[in-house]
């Protein structure tokens, strides 16, 4: 239930496919049962573009050997309709297991001592949560969206590219 109410919220942050360029093109993002979807919002630390680029380089990188997959990186524009959260960037992740997760992560830390530095440095904010994709099968397939170069979305991207990067 939990993460259909996710996957809900964040379809609902995709635009409608009147604003879209190049019709009729379309993406799905398919989770596998027993994966562990990261659902992390973003917004950019001013003066912290060198520790991003650091911080995919040698952190991001270590975790995609690891096992990580990153699935899209949203890069979002608009303002939101209630609430008082506003994150410039949103990504999706998976992770083969819950177990496969939490082994690479106490790596992470053990490989990068000063790991949630390394975050503070980059991010002002760095929401992330993760759930359980459950025993079905999960997919999202929406309109790809069109290609954005702005520097919210290209500091995400640096060590891979993502399914789609696109503007909010």
């Amino acid at each position: 239930m939990r993460l259909t109410f996710i996957f809900s919220i964040l379809f609902l942050l995709l635009p409608a496919s009147t604003s879209l360029s190049g019709q009729g093109q379309a993406k799905t993002i398919s989770f596998k049962s027993g994966q562990v979807l990261d659902v992390i919002f973003l917004n950019n630390q001013a003066g912290g573009e060198e520790d991003r680029k650091a911080y995919f380089k040698e952190v991001v990188s270590t975790a995609l050997a690891a096992g990580h997959e990153q699935m899209a990186v949203f890069g979002v524009s608009e303002t939101p309709t209630a609430g008082n959260y506003h994150p410039e960037v949103a990504v999706l992740g998976t992770w083969p297991s819950l177990a496969d997760r939490k082994h690479a992560m106490k790596a992470l830390v053990e490989q990068f001592p000063d790991f949630h530095e390394r975050r503070r440095k980059s991010w002002s904010t760095f929401n992330m949560t993760y759930y359980l994709t459950g025993s079905k099968r999960i997919s999202l397939t929406r309109p790809i969206l069109k290609n954005t170069t702005s520097s919210v979305c290209t500091g995400a991207t640096m060590s891979r590219p993502p399914v789609s990067t696109c503007a909010i």
